[in-house]
């Protein structure tokens, strides 16, 4: 199953490197739908392998989430903000990883 792991941003360069690196090994595909940075948040995005979207902020987060998942390739999708990561001991537990957890049902929500 593929994973996509995704972010709507905005001059989110402090935040956006530890959250791209702590699900990158998980994630199949990355996705920054960007609304109009105007610091390095693309540039940390691209040097992380991950696909920029631009997306016209219109003071709609829906509207910008529905352009995100216009744009997700993954069977499963996994929604950052960019001040959120994914500690290494959350990553991979009892041998099952983080991708994996989409695969055994309706339980994988109460993570």
């Amino acid at each position: 199953m593929k994973l996509s792991g995704l972010w709507i941003t905005k001059n989110e360069e402090a935040n956006l490197e530890l959250s791209m690196r702590s699900v990158m090994d998980v994630c199949d595909e990355l996705v920054v739908v960007d609304t109009g940075s105007t610091d390095k948040t693309v540039e940390i995005a691209k040097r992380h392998g991950a696909r920029i979207e631009q997306f016209d902020w219109v003071h709609d987060f829906d509207a910008a989430r529905n352009h995100e998942l216009s744009t997700a390739t993954g069977e499963a999708l996994f929604f950052l903000d960019a001040h959120e990561w994914v500690e290494p001991a959350l990553e991979k537990k009892d041998g099952v990883c983080i991708a994996d957890l989409y695969t055994l049902g309706e339980d994988v929500y109460q993570i």
